[in-house]
């Protein structure tokens, strides 16, 4: 049974998007994306050493997709979050009254927080990534969980 990157990719992708950390969480747990990724990293790893491949460039493979899938998310997420201030300004601008820029600037700044939990699973997970994808720096303690 063979399994592609572009599928591992996707699902960790739809899992740091539907499950993200919650501040709820205690120091040491993690999220479910998280707990994934370890998962997915140590067969990857398995995989690569098995085969004698390139733990770096084959790690950067799996992950690039993932962060390209939030990076695209971030941005349609910011865009549709500032644009009551822009109606806002506008208003203001026509109007010469600050109230529908400033209600806008609420606005913006109350919907900021929803990509941040997501913005922190794919930090953890890219920066867990990176760690297990330096050879030199990764002992065989690290990478047992």
């Amino acid at each position: 049974r063979i399994i592609h990157y572009g599928q591992l990719s996707a699902i960790l992708a739809l899992a740091s998007e539907k499950y993200p950390s919650s501040s709820k969480n205690r120091m040491n747990s993690l999220s479910l994306a998280e707990s994934l990724s370890k998962v997915v990293l140590k067969i990857v790893i398995d995989y690569v050493e098995e085969n004698n491949l390139d733990r770096e460039s084959e790690l950067k493979d799996l992950m690039d997709p993932v962060e390209r899938h939030f990076i695209k998310r971030d941005n349609k997420h910011q865009l549709k979050s500032n644009l009551p201030f822009y109606i806002g300004y506008t208003a203001t601008v026509l109007t010469l009254n600050p109230l529908p820029m400033l209600l806008g600037a609420t606005i913006m700044c109350g919907s900021a927080d929803k990509m941040s939990t997501e913005r922190k699973n794919i930090e953890n997970i890219a920066n867990d990534t990176q760690r297990r994808a330096d050879v030199e720096k990764t002992s065989l303690l690290d990478e047992k969980f």
